[in-house]
């Protein structure tokens, strides 16, 4: 099902995901170390706000860079997605193996929601049916 600019529902769902990530770690990341650490206000420095900033810079790229594909590319989505699986997993196993670190009940939001994508991303991996020529 295609959603806005040939997005499917799940694509469109996780650009607004990552936008608001993106926002997070952006313009208030001293708000999202503490809301999701245990060592909280103690563990920001300008290091680590200059580190989430960084990284809100490179999910800005590959917004952008998956988003052009996803748009004029169709063909690809299938191995778009299964990358997307991939990332998404993989987020959910690092969270999990530092658990220890995060605050509850933020630990487990986060964690569902990158166990959600990561699924739905493989499901649709594996369920895209194989265009004709």
């Amino acid at each position: 099902m295609q959603t806005i600019a040939g997005l499917t529902l799940l694509e469109l769902l996780e650009h607004i995901a990552r936008t608001l990530y993106i926002m997070q770690l952006m313009f208030t990341p001293e708000d999202f170390i503490t809301a999701n650490s245990v060592s909280g206000a103690a563990a920001v420095t300008p290091l680590l706000v200059h580190m989430h900033r960084l990284s809100a810079v490179f999910l800005i790229g590959l917004k952008g860079a998956i988003l052009v594909v996803q748009m004029k590319a169709p063909s690809v989505k299938p191995a778009v997605w299964l990358n997307q699986s991939v990332c998404w997993g993989l987020c959910a196993v690092l969270l999990k193996m530092n658990e220890p670190l995060f605050k509850k009940p933020d630990f487990y939001v986060n964690l569902a929601v990158q166990m959600f994508f990561g699924a739905a991303f493989m499901a649709a991996f594996l369920t895209d049916k194989p265009k004709k020529a």
